[in-house]
């Protein structure tokens, strides 16, 4: 099962971080960001809001990231830029 996750860009006010909570497990964390840029730091969390390693991250374009799992997954997602 793949999880998609959405951020809506706010303009002038454009965020920095963004966090939004897995709770249905997937093996693949998909997120829409909307920061415009590559260099974005991605870092999980569990229910325990213990740090969590995915297996692979992938940077699919300016607005979109993907971390794959071996086991599925749930806890919380943030992006930095």
């Amino acid at each position: 099962m793949d999880v998609n996750l959405d951020v809506i860009n706010s303009g002038l006010n454009q965020p920095t971080s963004f966090a939004s909570g897995i709770s249905e497990a997937a093996l693949v964390w998909n997120a829409t960001h909307l920061f415009d840029t590559s260099g974005v730091i991605a870092q999980a969390y569990d229910l325990d809001n213990m740090a969590i390693y995915p297996d692979e991250v992938q940077i699919i374009n300016t607005d979109n990231i993907r971390l794959t799992w071996n086991t599925a997954q749930t806890g919380t997602l943030v992006i930095i830029q």
